[in-house]
């Protein structure tokens, strides 16, 4: 049996490509909702796109976080963990480049962060599961360490 090995670059085209079939032609409102749909699998096709593809779809993300991130629940806590190792994917992949929407993504990071601080500040923060805990002060951490990366405070 003989196996295909591929390059590093023929995979990140095949992960351009795959985003570009799922999120090409669609508006705002219909890549909010496809992501809305199964936002663990989505999401995850913005840290693989190319920075213009990106350009055009963060909003639609920043459009569902700013509806998720409201209270702290099972759904917001999933969101903000995938928002936030979307860009530290991103990040990885792409480092501090000129082409990034450094705006868009400055706007993630502060609703993301402000999410955080939100839930640290509330009464019941304490009585949260540990795990629970962890999530809010992971992303709080990596968020702080992307926003320095990115050289957005």
């Amino acid at each position: 049996m003989q196996h295909f090995l591929r390059s590093n670059k023929e995979m990140e085209s095949l992960d351009e490509e795959l985003a570009r079939e799922h999120f090409s032609g669609k508006t705002r409102e219909e890549a909010k909702n496809l992501i809305k749909s199964n936002f663990n699998y989505y999401v995850e096709d913005l840290a693989w796109m190319s920075s213009a593809l990106f350009d055009q779809y963060v909003l639609s993300v920043t459009d569902l976080a700013k509806e998720e991130l409201q209270d702290f629940d099972e759904e917001s806590s999933d969101c903000l963990e995938n928002i936030v190792n979307m860009l530290e994917g991103r990040y990885i992949l792409n480092g501090n480049s000129r082409e990034e929407p450094l705006k868009k993504i400055a706007e993630l990071l502060f609703l993301c962060r402000e999410f955080c601080e939100r839930t640290m500040q509330t009464p019941t923060f304490s009585l949260l599961h540990r795990q629970e805990q962890r999530i809010i002060l992971s992303a709080l951490k990596k968020i702080n360490s992307l926003a320095k990366s990115y050289s957005i405070q």
